[in-house]
């Protein structure tokens, strides 16, 4: 029987993964799954591109054979003569049966805290009280590298729960965490501006224009684009600039419009969803006035 050829990855293919990451409102582990990456591959592309130059590697990588019984490893590994699924630190739900069999397989796990946080990412928006009590403990741990991230999602959990000054704290906590590591970037550069534009923290304006200002060369797909100046907008307009404000407002509508992402084999990537139609909405209303 012929081996199974093994994937090639070019160092193209590399940058344009890790830029990906970097790029829309995607966490690493989402665009892991969309290549058919791991996450572990992914994050260490993430942690090694600015620092070096990639170099191309097979899936299994420099590991040779011990890189495939790793992965085998992964694939195989078992609870109780029971294959462990892939995803089992992605539940969209939580109760005390599924949150028995995650702390069970939490406990055998190497990187502890990278399950937690990604599972704490997953709940967020759905059970926020179960991904802060998730994140606390991540951030109790030694390992630091996803800090920015979960910063992030702990402020979407507090979004969730209508905590929002406490949210805009948590995305300062990201930016201040990228400040010191600017290798791993999140977007809390948009999303709090954002978060600070649609709540109205009128003492935060200020901020957010600031933030969107320093921001303004890392936007590269469209929801980026609108993000950044739907949050102008609407500070500018609350502030009483609505001559000012109306350009950004019509440069946002102008960005939903786009249908391309300008990636050549990711052209849905980065695009403005119907998440955002209220919002949409308030930039027509007063970017035609």
């Amino acid at each position: 029987m012929a081996k199974k050829k093994r994937r090639a990855f070019t160092p193209e293919f590399k940058a344009d993964a890790v830029k990906l990451c970097r790029v829309g409102d995607r966490t690493i582990g989402q665009v892991a799954r969309d290549l058919g990456l791991t996450d572990t591959a992914l994050r260490e592309w993430v942690r090694e591109l600015p620092n070096r130059r990639l170099k191309p590697t097979t899936a299994v990588g420099r590991r040779g054979a011990r890189g495939s019984r790793w992965r085998l490893r992964l694939k195989r590994n078992t609870l109780g003569g029971q294959r462990m699924p892939r995803d089992w630190f992605r539940n969209q739900d939580w109760d005390a049966a599924i949150s028995e069999e995650f702390e069970k397989r939490l406990c055998r796990a190497r990187r502890k805290g990278q399950y937690l946080r990604i599972q704490a990412s997953t709940l967020a928006s759905t059970r926020p009280i179960v991904a802060l009590e998730l994140l606390e403990r991540y951030f109790a741990m030694s390992n630091d590298f996803d800090h920015a991230q979960a910063h992030v999602d702990r402020a979407t959990a507090l979004k969730t729960l209508n905590r929002f000054e406490e949210a805009a704290d948590a995305y300062e906590a990201a930016l201040q965490r990228e400040a010191v590591f600017p290798n791993l970037q999140t977007q809390a550069y948009l999303e709090l501006p954002l978060l600070i534009a649609t709540r109205a923290l009128e003492s935060r304006f200020d901020r957010a224009l600031a933030i969107l200002e320093a921001g303004r060369g890392r936007l590269v797909v469209p929801v980026d684009h609108f993000r950044w100046h739907a949050a102008r907008a609407l500070i500018l307009s609350a502030k009483g600039e609505r001559s000012h404000a109306a350009p950004d407002a019509h440069l946002a509508l102008a960005a939903a419009s786009r249908n391309d992402s300008g990636f050549r084999y990711h052209p849905a990537v980065g695009l403005v969803t119907s998440a955002y139609g209220e919002l949409l909405k308030d930039l027509a209303t007063f970017g035609a006035a």
